[in-house]
């Protein structure tokens, strides 16, 4: 690959495969498998499954936080209200802002997320 200045550039683009995924399981009382896909000082994201009938503790970020379903049929809670949001609907969520995911749903859900610049609180 060349630089816009025609000298060769340093190779930064990276495949990333679920397989090579790192998982981990995030939540204390509702357990969920969340898989990072790439990590940084300034980006985190990843994937999250959530099988039927499971659901998120609730969350805060120290980041903004956007979202898209790929999968299945996810409700999102913010404070007392609630969204139903389907395949290639996405969410966005300011930093701080606490949420919750739910899969009402008879068949697993995914969603792919990212956070800037915090993932953690």
């Amino acid at each position: 690959m060349a630089a816009l200045d025609g000298s060769a550039a340093p190779a930064t683009l990276h495949i990333a495969r679920e397989a090579g995924y790192l998982w981990r399981i995030e939540g204390e009382e509702h357990r969920s498998l969340f898989g990072v896909i790439a990590s940084s000082p300034e980006l985190t994201v990843g994937k999250l499954r959530l099988p039927p009938g499971r659901q998120t503790d609730w969350r805060r970020h120290g980041g903004d936080m956007s979202l898209l379903v790929v999968d299945g049929v996810v409700t999102a809670l913010l404070g007392d209200d609630g969204v139903d949001l389907s395949v290639n609907d996405a969410l966005y969520v300011p930093e701080g802002d606490a949420y919750r995911l739910e899969n009402r749903s008879g068949r697993p859900a995914a969603v792919v997320c990212g956070v800037a610049p915090r993932y953690l609180p």
